[in-house]
């Protein structure tokens, strides 16, 4: 199987270059994977730094003009232009250890019709870290991390309550978050890819996992596919506004039991312990 890394990019440039310098330091065989950059209209001079770099593996830059936020349609034309069986979406903020893409390539090689939430150290981390990344060596600050405890995304104390199996939870599509995923182009292109009325921060992700969620897809966690959040500032009122806003659109959309609770539970980390609790209680009566 063959991997398309697709990294969309808006003023991101120190990082996107350093995800970019990474991938060259993959175990796995160049011919198995592309890289394409989507630049959303950036205006940090990331053309000229990506264009004059030279690469081992098979790379496209594909850069739109600035309409606003508009990561997924920046998602969607690096998809677009995919040639491989498998797409992977990281966000250029991140930074990818040395065996990425053979963890997902065994992943989706053994799970058809499935779909891989990456565990993204620094996410958002419940617990304050200071640890220094190494740029260079991303393989040593994860495992560094892991010893020290230290950085862990903030999803994790969900995935602890259902043992780490995502597939108990009913519903797995709200931790589906755009910063790493994996899933089959097919089956991508089959739900209707990423809905391009997103046009502000947040839910455009969650809407996507709810349709994969609809088609049956199994959602897992995979050992290697995770990532380093690289710090930015918390979210902010406007972010928190719009977020909002996108998860009424999805409720209206669908409206649907699931994404009803969008609404009613703003914590989407109590989401799927309240489902089941309501489900329990109805089944008392």
């Amino acid at each position: 199987m063959t991997l398309s890394i697709i990294i969309p990019s808006y003023n991101k440039k120190e990082s996107l270059m350093s995800l970019l310098s990474l991938l060259d330091k993959q175990s796995a065989d160049f011919n198995d994977f592309e890289v394409i950059v989507v630049d959303d209209g950036s205006s940090d001079e990331t053309c000229l730094a990506v264009t004059k770099r030279v690469y081992n593996y098979k790379f496209k830059y594909i850069y739109v003009p600035d309409e606003g936020f508009r990561v997924a349609r920046a998602r969607n034309i690096g998809a677009k232009n995919a040639k491989g069986e498998l797409l992977a979406f990281v966000d250029a903020d991140v930074l990818l250890p040395s065996y990425f893409v053979k963890s997902v390539i065994k992943f989706h090689s053994s799970n058809p019709q499935s779909v891989s939430i990456g565990n993204v150290y620094g996410l958002y981390s419940e617990n304050k870290w200071d640890l220094k990344v190494d740029l260079d060596d991303v393989d040593s600050t994860i495992k560094r991390m892991e010893e020290l405890s230290v950085g862990k995304d903030i999803r994790q104390s969900s995935y602890a309550r259902f043992n780490y199996k995502l597939c108990s939870m009913p519903a797995p599509w709200v931790f589906l978050w755009g910063t790493i995923f994996s899933v089959e182009k097919e089956l991508f292109e089959k739900v209707g890819c990423f809905d391009e009325h997103f046009k502000s921060w947040g839910g455009e992700d969650i809407d996507l996992g709810f349709r994969l969620h609809k088609a049956n897809s199994q959602f897992h966690l995979f050992e290697g596919i995770e990532g380093v959040h690289l710090s930015h500032p918390e979210e902010d009122d406007e972010n928190y506004k719009t977020n909002l806003e996108n998860k009424k659109y999805i409720s209206e959309k669908y409206s649907h039991e699931m994404t009803d609770w969008l609404i009613k539970e703003e914590n989407i980390f109590k989401l799927n312990d309240l489902i089941i609790s309501k489900n329990t209680n109805e089944k008392d009566f």
